[in-house]
């Protein structure tokens, strides 16, 4: 299943003062079945451009089936989704899905999958933890571990543990991820940057929405 947070990020100076005093009405937390339903019209409608897209980036051969296009596909609709509820003077005339105003949303694998008319969604089995630990016994991965405290809030710690100066001795490893684990969420912020099949979905995101991307990686 695929969890989006979509996120803008703008030049917007913001000011400590706010001189309009008008209550501040309260922002849904989850989009509407209509925004959503709209979603998925959208996904499926961006699949075939997803799929020329992979293979202009030699993710896929012609006619192929690719997980990376099944990603610009979903990035894809988002930016549709958004820029048709946009009006000609730049403001808004419903739900979003990007930016300040934005709705958080989860949808389920066969949904997607549905709408691409499979078994199972096309990057379903796309990353799993085996795929971590081939990453970490092969790159200079950092991370670190998240958890909760009932004083402190979201607290952070560094997973990696090194025992000397040497690649092999100073790298992150899987027994080290393990433990974090037990402790609680490990972090791999601009992942897409350091594991080659990461590096796909990140590229989506970026040609898709138009905006600078990178990719942030949960591990529970």
């Amino acid at each position: 299943s695929l969890r989006i947070t979509p996120i803008v990020k703008s030049n917007v100076k913001l000011h400590s003062a706010i001189e309009d005093t008008t209550p501040i009405q309260s922002e849904p937390v989850s989009p509407s079945m209509s925004l959503l339903e709209h979603f998925i019209t959208e996904y499926q409608q961006s699949l075939e451009e997803g799929s020329k897209w992979a293979t202009e980036f030699g993710f896929a051969e012609e006619g192929e089936d690719a997980p990376e296009s099944a990603f610009y596909a979903i990035f894809r609709a988002i930016r549709q989704v958004d820029a048709k509820t946009n009006n000609a003077d730049g403001s808004s005339s419903g739900e979003k899905l990007m930016g300040l105003r934005g709705c958080p949303m989860y949808v389920p694998n066969y949904i997607l999958a549905r709408a691409e008319q499979k078994h199972q969604n096309a990057f379903c089995d796309f990353f799993h933890f085996p795929h971590l630990a081939k990453a970490l016994e092969e790159d200079f991965l950092d991370a670190q571990r998240g958890s909760t405290n009932n004083r402190k809030g979201w607290q952070v710690a560094a997973v990696s543990q090194p025992t000397g100066s040497s690649f092999n001795d100073a790298r992150m490893t899987l027994p080290q991820v393990n433990a974090a684990l037990e402790a609680g969420t490990v972090i791999f912020n601009n992942i897409g940057a350091h594991i080659p099949r990461l590096a796909g979905p990140t590229l989506a995101s970026t040609d898709a929405l138009s905006l600078p991307g990178a990719l942030n990686m949960y591990v529970t």
